[in-house]
């Protein structure tokens, strides 16, 4: 933390940014801001997409256990034959 702090607190003295990545605990993200980072990744790509599909996948469970628009029919149940 002592060098993360250094290179913080010589690049505002410098007139440049300070940027941080590789730390997801939001508590220390934010200390990092307010000490003058101006550049943070907060998550990786992969990360990022990964929750979202998480979330949707989950809200698409959700409505087919609901029924969502199959009338509460399974899913295979509801599938038109051919």
């Amino acid at each position: 933390m002592r060098a993360i702090n250094h290179v913080i607190s010589v690049a505002i003295a410098k007139g440049k940014f300070a940027g941080l990545g590789g730390d997801r605990d939001v508590v220390r993200q934010a200390r990092f801001i307010r000490q003058g980072v101006r550049f943070m990744t907060t998550h990786s790509d992969v990360g990022f997409l990964m929750t979202e599909a998480s979330r949707r996948t989950a809200e698409l469970r959700k409505a087919l256990t609901q029924g969502g628009d199959r009338g509460g029919l399974p899913l295979a149940a509801a599938a038109p034959t051919v």
